[in-house]
C-alpha cells in the first residue's frame, strides 16, 4: 500500500492493575486508531443475546398461551355443545347449577390434566429442535430444562383452563332449558 512498515493490530495480555495506564498511553500515540477490549466485546454480545433470547421467549410464551387457551376453549365448547341436552335435563330434574357445572368442569379438568404430560414431551422435543436451529459455529446456547419450566408451562395451561371454566359456567347459566329439551335429535 506504499505506507511503509505498519502494524494493523496487536493482541495484548494486560494485567488488570495496569490496564487504565496502558490505555491512556496507547491513546497518546498518534498511530493508534482504536483500542478494543475483548471482555467488553464479549459482554456486549452476551447482553445482545440475552435481550434477543428474552424477546423470543416472550413471543413464544404469548403464542403458547394463546394456543393453549384456544385448544382448551374449543374443547370446552365442543363438550358443552355435545352435553347441552343432558345438562339442561339435569337442571330441569332439580340439580343445581353448581352441581351441573361440576360435571362439565370435571370433564374439562380431567382432559386438561391428562394433556399436560404429552404437552411436556412435545415441549421438550420442540425446545431441542429450536436449540439446534439457533446453534451455529459462533455460539451455542445450552438447553436447560428445569422443573420450574415445566411448572410454569403447566400453570399457564391451568390458568387458561380456569378462564375457560369461568366462561363455560357463565354460558351454562344462560342455557335455555326449554329450547334445548325441545330440540329434535
Amino acid at each position: 500500500m506504499g505506507e511503509g512498515p505498519a502494524i494493523s493490530g496487536a493482541w495484548l495480555l494486560v494485567d488488570d492493575n495496569h490496564r487504565e495506564a496502558l490505555n491512556a498511553a496507547l491513546w497518546e500515540m498518534p498511530g493508534v486508531a482504536a483500542i478494543g477490549r475483548l471482555d467488553q466485546a464479549e459482554r456486549g454480545i452476551r447482553d445482545y443475546l440475552d435481550e434477543t433470547i428474552l424477546l423470543f421467549a416472550v413471543i413464544f410464551v404469548a403464542i403458547a398461551t394463546s394456543i393453549s387457551f384456544g385448544v382448551v376453549y374449543n374443547n370446552a365448547r365442543v363438550t358443552f355443545a355435545e352435553r347441552a341436552r343432558e345438562l339442561a335435563t339435569l337442571q330441569v330434574l332439580g340439580y343445581s347449577r353448581a352441581e351441573v357445572s361440576r360435571i362439565l368442569l370435571g370433564e374439562i379438568a380431567l382432559l386438561t390434566l391428562a394433556a399436560l404430560p404429552p404437552g411436556w414431551v412435545i415441549g421438550i422435543v420442540f425446545s431441542r429442535l429450536l436449540n439446534q436451529a439457533f446453534s451455529s459455529d459462533l455460539f451455542r446456547i445450552p438447553l436447560v430444562l428445569t422443573p420450574q419450566a415445566f411448572g410454569i408451562a403447566a400453570s399457564g395451561v391451568l390458568a387458561a383452563s380456569l378462564v375457560v371454566a369461568l366462561l363455560v359456567v357463565r354460558r351454562l347459566g344462560r342455557l335455555d332449558k326449554l329450547r334445548v329439551l325441545k330440540a329434535v335429535e
